[in-house]
């Protein structure tokens, strides 16, 4: 099901790699077997296929100018759910040598800009988070998940190892959150709660509090299903598959959630034209729900495999 995703409409009839085969810089099948697109449309190669990869066929000829290092770029697909590291590594790297030229947003947009500590920890997020948990939408309104993404982010540099984040400042940024909820006069259940469930379980697992880690999860799926509809549905949908390889990851068969079957383009993220679009472009976005979509799947196989045998 994940390797037959093109999202090329023209009505090109040349032959050529696909995106994932150029960036490795191996031949692609469909270069060996001379498959041509069929009404415009380019099909799956059989190395995406065989990984359950997005096999896309949008990377543009690359211009004169500096190049990633080589090293960066040797993305292997044997195991791609252990490189979203190196996708973030590629993304951020390119975004640094080349001139980001961001498509400027349609005229009846206003677009707001987004206060200094809010673009500092989503810049941190998607570089160091995204990959993992693409549960965070530039579109949405995030300034009340602020302190959520500043605890993802803590995270991160305390299983690294930098930043000087001890397990008091971990539980401080966890207490920073529970005030929140409490200085919160409205009592409705958005998708933001749910994800500052989501970050507080990974604090929880992080320290090695198994059991408090197993609280916030359950609180994270009740969230879920106390949430109201929501225009973001591919947002929602992203939360679900998350939870979904939480819940069968930790064993947690007393939670329930809605199983995620969902495609590709359901999960794509809303157009964003905001001054932070460089952060999660097309290409990148592309790949980070692939993998996605890759481990949800492996994730479910595994559950029922073990669901089977218990």
């Amino acid at each position: 099901m994940f390797g037959t995703l093109s999202f090329n409409t023209d009505t090109d009839t040349s032959i050529r790699a696909c995106d994932n085969c150029r960036l490795r810089k191996v031949k692609c099948p469909n270069v060996s077997n001379l498959v041509k697109p069929i009404n415009g449309k380019f099909q799956p190669c059989a190395k995406c296929t065989e990984q359950a990869l997005c096999c896309t066929y949008d990377r543009m000829a690359k211009k004169k100018g500096p190049k990633v290092s080589p090293k960066t770029l040797d993305l292997v697909l044997n195991q791609p759910w252990e490189l979203t590291d190196q996708i973030a590594t590629v993304h951020f790297e390119k975004e640094q040598q080349f001139v980001v030229n961001s498509s400027p947003p349609p005229l009846e947009i206003h677009v707001e800009q987004p206060n200094q500590l809010l673009s500092t920890a989503l810049t941190s997020y998607f570089q160091n988070n995204y990959t993992t948990y693409p549960i965070i939408d530039l579109a949405d309104d995030n300034e009340s998940l602020l302190q959520g993404l500043r605890l993802a982010n803590m995270i991160h540099s305390y299983k690294n190892g930098v930043d000087n984040v001890t397990q008091t400042s971990l539980l401080d940024q966890v207490q920073q959150i529970h005030l929140n909820r409490l200085s919160n006069p409205s009592d409705s259940v958005t998708l933001h709660s749910v994800c500052d469930s989501i970050f507080i379980h990974m604090a929880m697992t992080a320290l090695g509090n198994t059991n408090k880690a197993m609280v916030y999860l359950s609180e994270a799926h009740s969230y879920y299903f106390l949430c109201q509809p929501t225009e973001n549905e591919p947002r929602r949908k992203r939360i679900n598959c998350i939870l979904t390889s939480l819940r069968l990851e930790t064993g947690a068969h007393h939670l329930s959630t809605e199983m995620p079957s969902y495609s590709f383009n359901e999960l794509t993220s809303l157009p964003y034209y905001g001054p932070l679009a460089h952060l999660c472009d097309d290409s990148y976005n592309h790949q980070v729900i692939s993998l996605l979509l890759w481990h949800t799947a492996m994730c479910v196989q595994r559950g029922h495999y073990f669901s089977s045998k218990g």
